[in-house]
């Protein structure tokens, strides 16, 4: 089995907004990423920042499509972050 990618604030305002300069290009990766059966990770932190990104009203149905996505997604892991992984 693959280890799973790592998907960072900015892949995920890339993937959500459509105005972003690299919204195609991370399309075109997630495509290739599903594919190839990839699974992914990211953290409560990542999803936090990418919420606040998207608090304006246009986007906030956007940010909560995705992140209600990704949490109930069997192919995406949600890593929460503690204060025990803080230290």
């Amino acid at each position: 089995m693959m280890k799973p990618v790592f998907a960072d604030t900015s892949a995920l305002i890339a993937l959500g907004n459509k105005r972003d300069a690299f919204h195609h290009h991370a399309l075109g990766v997630k495509d290739d990423l599903n594919r190839s059966k990839r699974d992914f990770v990211t953290t409560s932190a990542i999803l936090l920042e990418f919420g606040n990104a998207f608090s304006s009203v246009s986007l906030k149905p956007s940010a909560i499509k995705l992140i209600e996505a990704v949490r109930q997604s069997k192919r995406w892991q949600n890593m929460i972050i503690d204060e025990k992984l803080m230290l």
